[in-house]
């Protein structure tokens, strides 16, 4: 039987946790985040693992280089992973993207500029099972957002994070952020012997 997805290009999905965000701060077991209404560690429910414990108003931000592989022609996604200690199905959480990109030489900034497509409130409903992971909706940059410079350069993308309003009166953690894109078809000359792999424009 043929594989059916060969040659076949599939969108790459990379997670970065909240402790990998760079904004995390972690002293004698307390945890704490940068921003507008800092997030604090704490184990969900009594289940060993442990996450940013966001409230209303919370914000959480990332900085991550952009992948090196990234095809900036096709649209680049997020979303957050999250729980929630609700038995509501029914309660709606609001998340707030903003981004920005930081050159090399530029001062770290938070994320200011809005995404081209937001999260969808009336989506992002909780599962209704306590303190079940789940993801956020997707919010998404259009193509060509990004250069190739940005790439070569290794530039730094700001993902700020806010946790605007929740119908849920129980203890809500944000996990870490999911990005997706589509690679590239080609990197380099496969054909070449020695080519520069820092600089190699594709």
């Amino acid at each position: 039987m043929p594989n059916m997805d060969r040659g076949q290009l599939k969108r790459i999905h990379r997670y970065i946790s909240y402790q990998d965000s760079g904004c995390y701060l972690g002293a004698s077991g307390v945890g704490v985040s940068t921003g507008v209404g800092d997030m604090v560690e704490a184990e969900v429910g009594s289940l060993d693992i442990v996450a940013l414990v966001m409230t209303a108003g919370d914000e959480h931000n990332w900085y991550f280089h952009l992948p090196r592989d990234m095809n900036i022609n096709k649209p680049f996604g997020i979303q957050y992973r999250y729980s929630t200690a609700s038995t509501t199905a029914a309660d709606t959480h609001t998340f707030i993207s903003l981004y920005d990109i930081i050159a090399e030489d530029a001062a770290y900034a938070i994320g200011t500029t809005a995404f081209d497509t937001t999260h969808v409130v009336a989506s992002d409903t909780d599962s209704g099972v306590a303190n079940a992971w789940q993801w956020s909706t997707r919010a998404v940059l259009n193509a060509n957002r990004f250069s190739e410079t940005n790439l070569t350069n290794g530039d730094i993308i700001a993902v700020n994070f806010e946790f605007d309003a929740t119908d849920a009166a129980e203890t809500a953690h944000l996990h870490g952020l999911r990005i997706d894109y589509m690679p590239k078809r080609y990197l380099g000359n496969p054909a070449a012997l020695n080519f520069d792999s820092a600089h190699d424009q594709e």
